[in-house]
């Protein structure tokens, strides 16, 4: 699917405890989710089921099916800046590459292609889980589930882990983190939690705000990463898509993240908030009371944070660092997510460093001790 992912894991030292065999398990299960869901192979699920042309019933697998479950309902809840149709619209604009023009010596604008006219209506899909089927109400009709494949995908793995018999684990997967470390900090009677940091998009080695939890979701959407240059201005375009116009978002220094337990609904509501703008997108957050934060170096107040997200989010310049096993730091290649923050997870924690530092000292002391009497001597 375009994207690269990493997995931390914590078990008990009296527990057996298999890395390759978990590792294989892992892979087998997100190569199994991109047969379903990779718009970049023709021969996926999704893939079929977009150039299928007939209007019946399909029948589909059970990850499908409930996908584009979610996606309609996020669909509804959002008004409408979440349309998991917007595939043909990626697909005419030639956005289907897993690299964007813009990472290339010669970037080329990305032209629709006149000759095809796509169909942006949510509500022209339907969907049963039982039996599992989904129909298009238009021929034209695309899925595209990518808004949400990464939660599915988090959750799936998650279950990979917890089947492995492992006491926590730090999964990252394209632009989301998911959090499972409750039975670890229970373990070490330390409730500060995991720190997520995310990313500035003026600055990538810089961050944003940090989160700190035992377990959740961080999910982040913006404009300033996969873009491309505009064939109608000079301006460059985002990979995000305005259901009602059909036109991609203008690339900017701008992004949304969305702490929530579900990992599936922090991934839709990052992308939906991300599309639906701040004004719009903070009255979601509100209603829907979402934990969410929203940056634009283009607004006179850059960062806000919902009313929801008030304690989870901490604006780095007041956040303070507590105490914790973990210490999250931007990797060597500066961040392998391309729409968030790519910690690199420690296992120091304060009580060791502690430690350390009376050892130090002790020894230093004993040195002194020793060469003064060798001096006397």
């Amino acid at each position: 699917m375009g994207m690269g992912w990493k997995v931390h894991v914590w078990y008990r030292d009296d527990v057996a405890f298999d890395r390759l065999a978990l590792k294989q398990q892992l892979q087998a299960e997100l190569e199994r989710l991109e047969s379903i869901f990779s718009l970049y192979q023709s021969q996926s699920e999704i893939s079929r089921w977009n150039h299928h042309r007939a209007t019946d019933w399909q029948v589909v697998s059970p990850d499908f099916a409930r996908l584009v479950q979610e996606a309609l309902r996020q669909a509804r809840q959002s008004d409408g800046a979440f349309d998991p149709t917007v595939a043909g619209v990626m697909e005419a604009r030639k956005f289907r590459s897993i690299w964007p023009t813009s990472r290339s010596k010669n970037p080329q604008p990305r032209q629709q292609n006149s000759e095809v006219i796509p169909i942006i209506d949510w509500q022209a899909v339907e969907v049963t889980t039982e039996p599992p089927q989904v129909r298009k109400n238009h021929p034209k009709i695309q899925l595209d589930l990518n808004a949400l494949v990464e939660g599915l995908a988090l959750e799936k793995m998650r279950g990979c882990c917890q089947r492995a018999g492992v006491l926590a684990c730090l999964l990252s997967l394209g632009g989301e983190y998911l959090i499972d470390c409750e039975r670890l900090f229970s373990q070490t009677q330390n409730q500060a939690g995991v720190k997520i940091f995310v990313e500035s998009p003026v600055d990538a080695t810089k961050s944003l705000a940090v989160v700190r939890s035992l377990k959740g979701c961080v999910s982040t959407s913006g404009t300033y990463r996969q873009t491309w240059p505009d064939i109608k201005s000079p301006d460059q375009v985002s990979h995000l898509i305005e259901p009602q116009t059909g036109q991609p978002l203008k690339a900017s220094a701008s992004l949304v993240s969305v702490y929530h337990e579900n990992p599936i609904l922090a991934d839709g509501w990052a992308t939906s908030l991300m599309v639906a703008g701040r004004e719009k997108g903070l009255r979601l957050a509100d209603e829907y009371q979402l934990a969410a934060l929203f940056y634009s170096a283009e607004e006179d107040e850059p960062l806000i944070i919902s009313k929801a997200g008030k304690g989870i989010f901490e604006p780095w310049e007041t956040a303070l660092v507590s105490a914790n096993p973990f210490q999250a730091c931007p990797s060597d290649d500066g961040r392998t997510s391309r729409e968030n923050s790519s910690p690199v997870v420690s296992g120091w924690s304060w009580s060791w460093k502690i430690i350390l530092c009376i050892a130090g000292v002790i020894a230093l002391i004993r040195f002194a001790r020793f060469a003064a009497g060798r001096v006397d001597g």
